[in-house]
């Protein structure tokens, strides 16, 4: 008998030590998804909770196309029958910004106009990837230009973090569409260096980015520039926020960025 009670008190002390286990266990997994969940975007997607007031004078165009939701912006001087044109700003967003509260809650339009500059700005929204969205990204860029008043010369794509990826690529398969492109905190394929070379390029990076490494931006210019880029510049930031992942918003509030911008002009006759 006194066996017998042995035997059942470890076997209960036994399933007490594997249910405390097992419950650390999950604790532990929880922690590293939620963890795991906070790196795709830790300081760039605060929640939307008001619906964003928009500045009078400016104009919203919201819409879809294939897979992808789309806001366009006319600035504050646009006008359909003026005599002159606009130059255009692509915006391709970080991961978990796909919605189109947060793209009015951004305000790019805003952003540009503070700096003293005017752009129609075209900011597509995707909830997986910017890469497997390519021909509807590229086709609500082409809709506007023939849409607006809006110079087909003059257009800039720019993007952060996956943003930022698809910036580089899409301006390597678009030469004839993009006159210039900015990718932030961002790498991509070095096959893609000598689609680039004539491509005027402005990367930007924190030094010390805890989501994607400087190292990813460093090896697209170096690749770009073997292959006989020229017009390609890297700014790495090294303030008090350079372990952000977020180097596009100060970029964005600096009228140095715009201004190098319409310095460029492609060939895009559309």
């Amino acid at each position: 008998m006194q066996k017998i009670r042995l035997r059942v008190l470890l076997t209960a002390v036994i399933a007490v030590l594997a249910l405390a286990s097992f419950t650390a266990c999950q604790g532990a997994s929880q922690n590293q998804e939620t963890s795991q969940q906070t790196e795709i975007t830790p300081d760039a997607t605060p929640a939307v909770e008001e619906t964003p007031v928009v500045e009078e004078g400016v104009t919203l165009d919201e819409g879809s196309l294939g897979e992808l939701e789309y806001l366009i912006t006319l600035p504050k001087d646009y006008d359909s029958n003026a005599d002159r044109s606009w130059p255009v700003l692509v915006y391709l967003h970080h991961s978990g910004a796909g919605s189109m509260s947060y793209a009015k809650y951004y305000k790019l339009y805003q952003l540009v106009e503070d700096q003293g500059y005017s752009f129609i700005t075209i900011s597509p929204l995707t909830k997986v990837s910017w890469l497997s969205n390519e021909d509807d990204v590229i086709s609500i860029v082409r809709n506007a230009l023939n849409k607006y008043k809006a110079d087909p010369t003059k257009v800039y794509i720019t993007g952060g973090s996956i943003g930022g990826n698809a910036t580089w690529t899409f301006a390597a398969k678009h030469p004839d569409l993009f006159a210039a492109a900015a990718p932030f905190s961002s790498g991509a394929s070095t096959d893609l260096a000598a689609n680039l070379i004539d491509m005027p390029i402005l990367a930007f990076h924190n030094k010390n980015d805890s989501i994607t490494p400087v190292k990813k931006t460093q090896e697209m210019v170096d690749a770009v520039k073997n292959a006989g880029g020229k017009d390609i510049k890297f700014t790495i930031y090294e303030g008090k926020d350079d372990i952000k992942h977020d180097s596009w918003t100060k970029t964005f509030k600096n009228p140095d960025f715009y201004k190098w911008l319409l310095e460029h002009t492609s060939k895009n006759t559309q």
